[in-house]
C-alpha cells in the first residue's frame, strides 16, 4: 500500500507540476518539489492512515457490539448496525476528524519546508 501512495503522490504532483507548467514552453520537472510533496504526504496521511483505519474498524465493531447488547428496540439496532449506516458514519468521522487533522498537518509541512527553501529576505 504504501508504494502505491508513493507512487500516487509522484504522479500527483508531476502531473499538477505540467498543469501549472506554461504550454509551448520548456517544461522541466522540479524533483526537489516531487520528493518533498511525496514525503510529507506520507508521513502526514498515509502512514498515520494505516492506524486511523485499525482504530475505527476496532472502535466500530466495539461499538456494535454494544448496541446489539443495548435495550434498544430491534429496528434501532439493525439501524444503526446496518453495513450502510456503519459505513457513512465512518466516513463521516473520517472526514470530519482524520482528513481535517491530516490536511492541516500536510499544508503545514508544507509551509514550513518551502519556507526553509527561500533565499533570506523573500517576502512570501
Amino acid at each position: 500500500m504504501i508504494a502505491h501512495e508513493a507512487f500516487t503522490g509522484i504522479t500527483a504532483d508531476l502531473l499538477a507540476q505540467s498543469i501549472e507548467g506554461q504550454h509551448g514552453k520548456h517544461f522541466a520537472v522540479d524533483w526537489t518539489r516531487v520528493l518533498r510533496t511525496t514525503g510529507i504526504s506520507l508521513v502526514t496521511d498515509d502512514l498515520p492512515f494505516l492506524v486511523w483505519g485499525r482504530h475505527l474498524w476496532n472502535s466500530v465493531e466495539n461499538l456494535k457490539a454494544k448496541v446489539r447488547a443495548s435495550s434498544l428496540s430491534p429496528w434501532k439496532k439493525a439501524f444503526l448496525t446496518n453495513q450502510l449506516t456503519v459505513s457513512a458514519g465512518k466516513m463521516l468521522v473520517t472526514q470530519l476528524v482524520y482528513e481535517t487533522i491530516s490536511d492541516s498537518a500536510y499544508l503545514s509541512m508544507q509551509a514550513l519546508m518551502l519556507k526553509s527553501q527561500l533565499p533570506s529576505g523573500f517576502i512570501y
